[in-house]
């Protein structure tokens, strides 16, 4: 193996026998490489937990609509079954009202016409049949509309479950700061890289200057040896090789500053649509869950009510 490649990155040409710029070079590239890992893998970090905070999000969402659906159903057992039972007992009601008035008027036609004893005792029992038959239907009925005072126990459970969500949606609300906080502090970590970045520029534009200065310094000194000696000829070729060198030194340390630059301005950039984008999915999500919650509130408030009112229709009767 040619460990003395002058093309290879880094070969134990340069542990054995090391060139002092050579060896300065690689340790500043393996210096700028330790930086960008750095702060590349912080960045990963901070995606990776708006992603899993985007997941508890979604998570959450699925929660509600298994919520909001399990309302729906008990709001429709709620308001319809009262209706439909109470239908029924006034059906009821009306016709043991009916069956009244046909044993009155019964009794009165029998004396009107002196019917026979036997036959109006007979028609009197089947329509005192016919009343207690209504009756236990009527009781029946009044017995089922007692049985949705279990309702209230469910409508608990669901405020529990709106005190759970609500709480769900502080905690979610509170990550969102969190990650608004977490952006900020990047947004200010990366205005400070673009910072220390133009401060470098600067610095490689006064070695730039000086860089020139010497140069007309050399390429004075060359002339004057050139005018006085060929042997210096050769001296003065090295110096002129050293010039070029160092101007070249110069074009990749700016062109790197300038590369380094832009990429952090592309990242932030990045960083910024990422940052509204969830923002923007966030507040839609807590727009339809309070949406949901106003909806949850009227149909508790509906039930309520309804509850209420069979209990007062069942004291009257009573």
């Amino acid at each position: 193996m040619d460990f003395g490649d002058a093309d290879a990155d880094f070969t134990m040409c340069d542990l054995i026998n090391p060139a002092p710029k050579r060896t300065r070079k690689l340790f500043s590239v393996m210096a700028d490489y330790a930086t960008f890992y750095r702060k590349t893998s912080g960045e990963y970090n901070e995606a990776r937990k708006a992603v899993e905070d985007g997941q508890e999000q979604a998570k959450l969402s699925e929660e509600i609509k298994s919520l909001q659906s399990e309302i729906e159903h008990l709001k429709k057992a709620i308001v319809d079954s009262p209706e439909e039972l109470r239908t029924e007992a006034e059906t009821l009601r009306t016709n043991i009202k009916r069956l009244q008035e046909d044993c009155k008027a019964e009794r009165f036609l029998s004396s009107e016409h002196s019917c026979s004893a036997g036959q109006r005792i007979s028609d009197n029992a089947e329509c005192m049949t016919m009343i207690e038959n209504a009756a236990k239907l009527l009781a029946e009925r009044f017995a089922e509309l007692e049985k949705l005072g279990d309702f209230h126990v469910q409508i608990s459970l669901l405020e529990q479950d709106e005190s759970n969500v609500k709480s769900l949606l502080n905690e979610a609300t509170r990550r969102r700061q969190q990650t608004a906080d977490e952006a900020i502090r990047l947004t200010a970590s990366v205005e400070e890289e673009v910072k220390q970045h133009e401060r470098a520029r600067e610095i490689y534009s006064s070695r730039l200057r000086d860089l020139k200065a010497k140069k007309e310094e050399l390429t004075n000194a060359v002339k004057a040896l050139t005018q006085k000696d060929s042997f210096v000829r050769g001296e003065a070729h090295q110096i002129k090789l050293e010039m070029q060198r160092l101007g070249k030194e110069r074009i990749d340390e700016t062109e790197t500053a300038r590369t380094n630059c832009a990429e952090l301005m592309t990242r932030f950039r990045d960083l910024v649509v990422k940052y509204q984008l969830a923002e923007k999915k966030f507040d839609a999500h807590s727009a339809a869950f309070m949406n949901v919650l106003h909806s949850l509130n009227r149909a508790l408030d509906k039930a309520e009510s309804l509850v209420e009112l069979q209990g007062e229709e069942s004291m009257n009767q009573g």
